[in-house]
């Protein structure tokens, strides 16, 4: 059962205050200010400007090639923290970045692992497709107060001489990844499709042990500093969504899979012929999924 929307947003700033930082929603956001509509048939005052037809965005569909169904309601975001926004109303986040400064096609080193979806600046960018300067514990308030509720994220036990893992847990989600096109249309795809088998070529995700997975809000942990204040993990380490299993990711893929060549051997590479230049701007949109 879902907590009511002043619950989500309670929830939110009870998490905000176990941080040593402080910070938490704006008003604004809590309670967006909503334009008053006209009634139906009146004709627009002076001076007063008609709205904007919403711009019409291409959704990925759950097939790579297979034409994208109807959009849907056109969202309305607020700024919650910088750079992180949400439609509480319709479950939907969305936060800034960009793609990879190293994202570059090597002819010499053609191989890009992908390890993580996206990460913060100085952390992971040579193995990532997105790099962003949000605060995860930001993002974590956002989930939050739009009503995802976490669950942890995957680890990996030593049992009977060998790592069994343990799949990450919490609130099942969408992340798409919106931009600009080369001919400045905007688009938004699954990050799957940026991703492909070394030897195969098959995109990640959907066969194979990975056929029906998904992401999940795995809520990163929070560890006890020295001073004795709580600290969000993945402030630190600096996985914001993740691919391979790090046990501190905000975003997880649901299917735990270790980083660490001597468990599990790399797989995953970029496809740089579907992506966008390097330090292209991307909008990250998590979308809450029915359970």
């Amino acid at each position: 059962m879902r907590r009511p929307k002043g619950s989500c947003l309670m929830v939110a700033a009870a998490f905000l205050a176990m941080l040593p930082w402080g910070c938490a929603p704006s008003r604004d956001a809590v309670q967006p200010p909503r334009a008053a509509s006209r009634p139906a048939g009146e004709a627009p005052r002076e001076n007063e400007a008609e709205p904007e037809a919403p711009a019409q965005v291409r959704i990925a569909s759950d097939q790579p090639g297979r034409e994208a169904p109807e959009p849907p309601p056109e969202l309305e975001f607020h700024e919650m923290f910088p750079g992180v926004r949400a439609d509480i109303a319709a479950r939907v986040i969305e936060f800034d970045a960009r793609t990879s400064p190293l994202l570059v096609a090597d002819p010499q080193a053609p191989n890009f692992y992908i390890e993580t979806i996206v990460c913060l600046p100085d952390t992971r960018e040579h193995e990532s497709l997105l790099v962003s300067e949000i605060r995860p514990s930001h993002l974590h308030a956002a989930l939050l107060a739009a009503g995802f509720v976490p669950g942890a994220p995957g680890l990996f036990k030593f049992e009977n001489n060998r790592f069994v893992p343990v799949d990450p847990t919490g609130d099942r989600l969408s992340v798409e990844f919106v931009f600009k096109g080369p001919d400045g249309a905007e688009r938004a795809i699954d990050p799957r499709e940026w991703i492909a088998h070394h030897t195969t070529g098959a995109l990640f995700g959907f066969d194979g042990p990975d056929d029906g997975r998904g992401w999940v809000f795995a809520g990163s942990i929070i560890r006890t500093g020295p001073t004795g204040a709580g600290v969000y993990e993945a402030d630190g380490v600096g996985v914001v969504v993740g691919l391979c299993c790090f046990g501190s990711e905000v975003i997880a893929w649901s299917r735990a899979f270790s980083h660490d060549a001597s468990i599990d051997e790399p797989e995953w590479i970029a496809r740089f012929a579907d992506m966008p230049a390097p330090e292209t701007p991307v909008r990250v949109r998590l979308r809450l999924l029915s359970k």
